[in-house]
């Protein structure tokens, strides 16, 4: 009995802990976010990230434009938020059910997890 309840305990640990999946391709992360908005509500910002290399959306009531490249794995982008430059960043790209997670400074920084509507 105690064996079962082991291994029900891990089988429960694992589907929970189910690891995020990195984005190694432009063409998977166009896949996934194409004619889709990324929605953080928190800070009320929500973001379109186009296939044309360019980023457009609002945030907190102010326009949010930029441009992304793909660049050895990693999602590289410069942005501006109404009339501040937001720079320029390289960030590793992750999905995880209908979340996908951005992390600054190549997965080393602070990240962003937003929902895909």
């Amino acid at each position: 009995m105690r064996t079962i309840f082991f291994s029900f305990l891990f089988s429960l640990l694992a589907l929970c802990v189910h690891a995020e999946e990195r984005i190694l391709e432009r063409s998977e992360l166009l896949d996934i976010v194409s004619e889709k908005i990324l929605v953080l509500r928190l800070f009320g910002i929500e973001l379109k990230v186009i296939e044309d290399g360019t980023i457009e959306g609002k945030a907190m009531g102010w326009n949010v434009k930029g441009e992304w490249e793909w660049q050895d794995g990693f999602f590289c982008r410069s942005m501006w938020w109404g009339e501040r430059d937001i720079g320029y960043n390289c960030q590793e790209v992750t999905i995880k059910n209908k979340k996908i997670k951005f992390t600054s400074d190549r997965g080393n920084g602070a990240s962003a997890r937003f929902l895909l509507k």
